[in-house]
């Protein structure tokens, strides 16, 4: 059963909490761009320990969970957005509250490794989450720095340059529900486990910031093999550049993706407005039903994603 998160209204309070790598100094002077774009719309607080560093991480785990908890329980706290990404957001998912995500339903955004925990949510109570700028790395160079579509609009998806960039690399058209986004960090943090194991009719969408297509091509084959691409009925691939494969691995993306839709028998299109590099990056709302239609050029929405 699908769960909407609450809408938010311009003013409300925004948690920020860091589930993976450490704001570190010089990623502080990098967030304060966006910093200063959220305070023209929301009131940021920062989770307890949002600055902590231990090693490669943002504290130990019992503080990247307490920190998370406590933006859940504190009414004043409107919706929760992460800071980061890194990679130990996996080490959290195991321990998330997940009844009361449920049950307080408020919007959960994050970018990059973050995503394994939107998804994991997701997968576990059916609360739509979204996949979205975060604060210290993409929020200013984001077209949605208002977060528009957890205010109610009407916003496309995948943003509204889908139709501009929209390629076409395997024609199809279907209906499922969205689930995905950084490959390498959906694939390391779920793959074989319960939470995948619960999507179904998947729309799958993902990019790869820097990753050459003989490591892509690992990375899907690992979700052949553990029975997730039996379950996508389309692919949708947003930023994936790679521009230093040596000969032997400079594989043709669209040559990979176009093997990979024939061999499941799915539509693929490659719609380049979202991933690592300065894009204009919507928040994309994992787990929303949507309808792919590459004649069309189109992936739209078949329902609200907040209430």
């Amino acid at each position: 059963m699908t769960i909407l998160p609450r809408r938010i209204e311009r003013g409300a309070t925004v948690g920020i909490f860091s589930p993976s790598e450490p704001i570190t100094p010089e990623r502080q002077k990098r967030m304060q761009p966006s910093l200063d774009l959220l305070t023209r719309n929301f009131e940021p607080r920062f989770a307890t320990h949002a600055f902590e560093q231990s090693y490669y991480q943002a504290g130990s785990r019992e503080q990247r969970l307490g920190d998370f908890r406590g933006l859940l329980e504190d009414p004043s706290v409107d919706w929760l957005l992460g800071s980061w990404g890194g990679k130990s957001a996996n080490q959290m998912v195991r321990r998330l509250p997940y009844d009361q995500i449920a049950n307080a339903r408020k919007p959960i955004v994050g970018f990059s490794d973050v995503c394994v925990l939107l998804n994991a949510i997701t997968a576990e109570t059916g609360l739509v989450t979204f996949c979205g700028p975060n604060i210290a790395g993409k929020l200013h160079e984001s077209d949605h720095w208002d977060f528009d579509l957890l205010r109610g609009e009407q916003t496309p998806p995948f943003g509204h340059t889908t139709a501009e960039c929209f390629e076409t690399v395997r024609d199809g058209r279907a209906e499922g529900v969205l689930f995905g986004g950084n490959l390498t960090t959906f694939v390391l943090g779920l793959a074989g486990s319960r939470w995948m194991s619960a999507m179904d009719e998947v729309v799958f969408f993902w990019e790869s910031g820097s990753e050459p297509p003989q490591i892509l091509d690992q990375h899907l084959t690992c979700l052949e093999n553990c029975g997730f691409m039996d379950r996508v009925v389309a692919m949708i691939v947003g930023d994936a550049t790679y521009d230093e494969a040596a000969a032997y691995k400079d594989r043709p993306l669209d040559d990979l993706l176009r093997n990979v839709g024939e061999l499941f028998d799915i539509p693929v299109a490659r719609i380049p407005s979202f991933g690592h590099h300065k894009l204009e990056n919507p928040a994309i709302p994992i787990g929303a039903p949507v309808a792919v239609d590459t004649d069309q050029r189109t992936v739209s929405l078949l329902g609200d994603v907040v209430q």
